[in-house]
């Protein structure tokens, strides 16, 4: 699996659309810029870790653990 951290953002609206089949990122970029900012001024304000994450591990979107990467998948990354 390539293992490069993808620079992407999703943005959906649940209520119209809530299997995520349509991302509105892209044609939303003000609002997902506010979004941001949202999370990071709230993460800015939490306490810090009490010990370090010990792995990063891409997990993919939409598949179980028993599927294979399939080239185009999305993943994020989750700490662990």
């Amino acid at each position: 699996m390539v293992c490069e951290r993808p620079k992407k953002k999703w943005l959906y609206h649940l209520t119209e659309d809530p299997t995520e089949k349509n991302n509105l990122a892209y044609a939303m970029g003000s609002k997902v810029e506010i979004l941001q900012g949202l999370l990071d001024e709230h993460n800015a304000a939490q306490a810090p870790p009490r010990w370090p994450n010990i792995v990063e591990t891409p997990i993919l979107v939409d598949k179980t653990g028993a599927e294979s990467y399939v080239e185009g998948d999305e993943y994020i990354y989750w700490p662990n």
